[in-house]
């Protein structure tokens, strides 16, 4: 059955797949939007670092920033293309970096805020000289844009000019914003409106929009909805995590059943796919509802054909990212004016049943304590399980008693390092840098867990602490979507407690 938990104990692999991640869309003229962006917050920058050397997000507006696996649809990249160069014209303000583009973050359509009132508190700030030169800079900028969503110069050909064999370019060959323009080159048409000279903006609006006139006739640009940037809608059903039914047409990402995996772009994906080996890069499930023995081969069948890599290929995942993650850590500390001091891995992850055949208790040796900490977490990350609850976020909403739940895996863990490391004051959970969500599967049942690092943000005191990991969580259910799940359809087993 689709949803399947499975039996983690059998000696299973994943079968080869792609981190597809999303795809950025609209919908075309006649086609209802998904009913599930009707939610507070719909655009996320899905990437994992905030650029630098850049103010903040204009006030409502997201940057457009994509996570691994996330790509754009032509036809979104010229609605943007298009608002943006409509921004731009009358003005003789500059586009000269990506992210002075940014996107209304709680409307379901695609309108573009270009930041170019702030435009002084860019680190690379610039202006240009002239007209013909603004337009050089902005068709720049958006070839970057498009490099970014992992548009192809054979996705960007309009329809009535298909590639033929001397064509100059070869479908599927990178955007590259760098390449020169000859002239007399052959240019490929759809990226023509990016790459030849031209001397105002009027004249680069009108050939991005006969570029758009080839998939959208009517050339209407600014009634599309958004389309596959959806966050599922996470709950509690009968002892499993599912996806819950909305009340409303629903697209097929939204797609209700039992949550398997968690195979969303995250820091932790980020780290296996750094360390790995190179098989290990292809080796994630493409949706969460595959069912394990959907994705999943016998060892010996692994041996034989020496296609799928061994286990071992996330066997020390967890101690590879608990050391990359320290330093975001210590810039939150930095960031709230607080201190960073190492917390106790007896009280990083308390499972309610562990992988091993013994637990550790606080007389056990920290070395012992973290080894099999470690090991059992490297055993769920092997079903992709475990990632990053900030980055988990941009790709999910959760149930109010979801966050609950989380919420108070937090409080034990802080209580129980306070019990056995009496005298230290001041430790709480307080940052998405410390917070990971885990996938915990009992036989037929599910829930999501809280597991956090072996370092923790430290206040003067407990009552400080308590109150900002307080204030964290409650930004958790405003992040989560938790206001929406009463959007949800009733379903035996569902709480919004």
């Amino acid at each position: 059955m689709r949803g399947s938990i499975g039996t983690d104990t059998q000696a299973m692999w994943p079968l080869l797949s792609v981190l597809t991640g999303m795809t950025f869309d609209v919908t075309v003229v006649g086609e209802e939007m998904c009913k599930s962006l009707a939610t507070n917050r719909v655009v996320w920058d899905r990437r994992e670092k905030e650029a630098e050397g850049v103010p903040r997000p204009m006030p409502g507006c997201v940057r457009v920033g994509f996570g691994d696996g996330d790509r754009m649809t032509p036809r979104l990249f010229l609605i943007v293309a298009l608002q943006t160069v409509d921004q731009l014209m009358g003005r003789e303000d500059t586009l000269f970096c990506r992210e002075q583009i940014q996107l209304e973050d709680s409307n379901v359509q695609p309108i573009v805020r270009l930041d170019l009132e702030g435009a002084v508190n860019y680190m690379y700030f610039q202006q240009a000289a002239d007209e013909s030169e603004r337009v050089r800079m902005a068709q720049k900028v958006l070839a970057k844009l498009a490099e970014e969503g992992k548009l192809t110069e054979a996705d960007l050909i309009s329809s009535d000019h298909p590639v033929v064999p001397g064509d100059p370019v070869v479908p599927g060959d990178p955007v590259v914003p760098g390449d020169p323009v000859v002239p007399g080159d052959p240019v490929v048409p759809g990226i023509t409106p990016l790459t030849t000279s031209m001397q105002s903006m009027s004249h680069l609006r009108e050939a991005l929009l006969k570029s758009y006139r080839t998939l959208e006739p009517s050339g209407e640009y600014k009634s599309s909805c958004w389309k596959g940037i959806c966050r599922p809608m996470l709950a509690i059903s009968e002892g499993r995590v599912v996806v819950a039914l909305h009340r409303e047409q629903l697209c097929g990402r939204c797609e209700p059943g039992p949550v398997v995996s968690l195979p969303v772009p995250n820091r932790l994906i980020t780290t296996v796919l750094a360390t790995g080996s190179e098989e290990t890069k292809c080796v994630i499930p493409s949706d969460h509802l595959v069912p394990v023995n959907e994705w999943a081969v016998p060892i010996e069948k692994w041996i034989a054909s020496e296609k799928i890599p061994a286990p071992k290929g996330v066997r020390g995942a967890w101690k590879e990212h608990v050391a990359r993650i320290k330093a975001e850590v210590q810039l939150e500390a930095e960031q709230q004016d607080v201190k960073m001091t190492a917390f106790p891995w007896l009280h990083t992850w308390e499972p309610e049943q562990g992988s091993g055949t013994s637990w550790p208790d606080p007389l056990t040796p920290v070395r012992t304590t973290s080894s099999v900490i470690q090991g059992d977490l490297d055993d769920r990350i092997k079903y992709w399980r475990v990632a990053n609850l900030g980055d988990f976020l941009k790709s999910y909403r959760l149930s109010p008693r979801l966050v609950t739940r989380l919420a108070d895996d937090a409080l034990t863990l802080v209580g129980g390092a306070r019990v056995t490391s009496p005298g230290q004051t001041g430790w709480y959970i307080g940052s998405y840098a410390q917070a990971y969500v885990v996938l915990e599967s009992i036989g037929n049942t599910s829930t999501l867990r809280l597991a956090t690092v072996p370092f923790c943000l430290t206040a003067k005191n407990d009552e400080d602490a308590a109150d900002r990991q307080l204030r964290f969580w409650d930004q958790v259910r405003i992040d989560a979507g938790c206001d929406d799940f009463d959007n949800y359809a009733p379903t035996p087993g569902v709480s919004a407690d």
